[in-house]
């Protein structure tokens, strides 16, 4: 893969997670299959302090959006 990132957006009660990968298209099938393994990797190899970390930066994200300078 020649570009591969990913981004997320949390709403008040629901959020989106977004992988984007780019690779020539004779390599389409190898990286499909890389970027479903690792997304079931990361599943299995989070730590608590790294689920607590981002539980609070989504919180933190929420509550930011909720701030509204009216």
């Amino acid at each position: 893969a020649y570009t591969v990132y990913a981004s997320s957006s949390s709403y008040e009660d629901s959020g989106i997670m977004a992988i984007y990968a780019a690779t020539a298209p004779e390599k389409a099938h190898e990286l499909s299959g890389v970027l479903c393994d690792e997304i079931v990797s990361m599943t299995s190899r989070i730590s608590e302090a790294e689920l607590t970390r981002a539980k609070n930066q989504m919180k933190s994200d929420l509550l930011m959006t909720r701030e509204n300078p009216q």
